[in-house]
């Protein structure tokens, strides 16, 4: 019995007092007041009972025998777990591969994504039984967002925070240069978005050396321009992952 305004069961409620009970192996959850409750004056047994108390609100499982009831083996379901932590997001080609930290209590795991900061999210997996999930066949390039919730016996707990990540595509990809207005231009494919352009300068006569660094902000586009410092021996560019 579940969803009821009061309780699952209830005894002597009525203008003639129930005076002897039952209750075996009987489920009443998620009820606002809880699963069993009897009346002063009323008898008999309870026996194998689970209560859940109201899942919505995490209280807790409610058994309220007053009166001369016998009870044994009954349980409770206590609350839903807490909201998993450690959620990370790796990328892969077409692919993100999701970890995260296991609450107190949780039996299962529900996955959800979104193409928005904040949802509304899609459930794309549930009742996991593992804390971590690959999701494929995604776009890569494209940014996605996840949350995760964990489950067990009395329902769904919250999410947990939310992470991004984009697929990225490990193929080496062509590095196109084009000059103009003084400025090399430069683009890649738009599926390497996250790829890293980097650039050294050095004197005419040192050639190729190992002092690389990072354009500022290049791993969020796929096209840029650099101006041309016709001070400069050599300049090398080259795209690197990660």
């Amino acid at each position: 019995m579940s969803g009821n305004g009061a309780a699952g069961l209830i005894a002597n409620q009525e203008v003639s007092a129930t005076q002897n009970i039952n209750w075996d192996s009987n489920a009443a959850y998620d009820n606002r007041n809880g699963g069993f409750s009897t009346r002063p004056g009323v008898t008999g047994s309870a026996i194998n009972n689970n209560a859940c108390g109201n899942t919505t609100n995490n209280a807790p499982s409610n058994y309220s025998f007053l009166g001369s009831v016998s009870q044994s083996g009954n349980t409770t379901c206590g609350s839903v777990p807490a909201a998993p932590s450690g959620l990370t997001a790796t990328a892969g080609s077409a692919q993100l591969n999701l970890h995260w930290r296991a609450p107190s209590g949780a039996t299962s795991y529900n996955v959800n994504r979104s193409l928005v900061s904040g949802g509304p999210y899609a459930t794309i997996a549930s009742t996991l039984t593992t804390t971590n999930y690959t999701d494929a066949g995604l776009t890569n390039g494209v940014i996605y967002f996840y949350t995760v919730s964990a489950n067990n016996a009395v329902g769904q707990g919250a999410n947990s925070v939310e992470v991004s990540a984009r697929p990225v595509s490990f193929i080496l990809p062509l590095l196109n240069m084009t000059f103009g207005g003084g400025q090399l231009q430069f683009s890649w494919p738009a599926d390497h978005l996250g790829w890293r352009l980097q650039v050294q300068t050095n004197a005419l006569a040192s050639g190729l050396g190992a002092n690389w660094s990072t354009v500022a902000s290049s791993t969020n586009i796929t096209q840029t321009s650099i101006q041309i410092a016709t001070t400069n021996g050599s300049v090398f560019f080259r795209l690197v992952y990660p």
